[in-house]
């Protein structure tokens, strides 16, 4: 006749194979995975906008009118200003460029300089962080379910291969998405990082000239 505690057993046991554990376990790696997808997208797309805007102001008029005092920012050569969220983040990188030139102080340039640079730099480090992160739940749910078996289970068979469906899926929910993470930005987050240091390096070499005035004759 079951006793108290084989009832006990038996039912944490079934908890911990049952769909709701596991669809929990999966939730949590998911919002694990939402919360880096979005911080990822954010700051790569400030690098992103940065570099378009740097180079082609690079392109167009060379190192030094990027650095050159400007009362007001560039014109967008009549084109229609852009909305929504590409049109903010366009003004908001727009608005560091015009503090980059209205900055007269070559330290605070070269500081202004080097913090893009170092945002550029650490998308790979926050793109290894949250790979590592959804691996390491993922694991995670395969040692919980084990060890929680091993715990109740008193070394029946059985009853310790019970709970490899919670084991199963954390671990794949958590490698796939990490997968997916490293395969969306990892390539991205490199060449952006690349072409932002070349940017900078191109800057940093004018950093020490004056600023001029902007009515000043061509």
């Amino acid at each position: 006749m079951p006793t108290a505690a084989a009832d006990y057993r038996r039912a944490v046991l079934e908890f911990l194979n049952s769909w709701v554990m596991v669809a929990a376990s999966c939730v949590l790696i998911a919002a694990v995975f939402a919360l880096g997808l979005n911080q990822l997208a954010t700051t790569l797309a400030v690098v992103k906008e940065r570099n378009d805007q740097i180079h082609r102001e690079l392109d167009a008029r060379g190192p030094l009118a990027l650095l050159v005092t400007a009362p007001e920012p560039e014109a967008d050569h009549g084109d229609p200003q852009p909305r929504g969220r590409s049109g903010r983040l366009a003004r908001l990188v727009r608005d560091q460029l015009r503090d980059l030139r209205n900055e007269t102080r070559p330290d605070m340039r070269r500081r202004k300089l080097r913090e893009w640079q170092h945002d550029a730099r650490r998308l790979e480090a926050s793109l290894a962080f949250w790979v590592d992160l959804l691996r390491q739940l993922g694991l995670l749910g395969t040692v919980l379910g084990l060890g929680l078996s091993l715990l109740v289970g008193q070394g029946d068979v059985r009853e310790l291969l019970r709970p490899l469906g919670l084991a199963v899926w954390t671990t794949i929910v958590g490698l796939l998405f990490s997968i997916f993470l490293s395969w969306r930005y990892g390539q991205d987050i490199e060449i952006e990082a690349d072409e932002c240091d070349k940017n900078i390096e191109a800057l940093a070499q004018h950093v020490e000239a004056p600023a001029v005035a902007a009515a000043a004759p061509a």
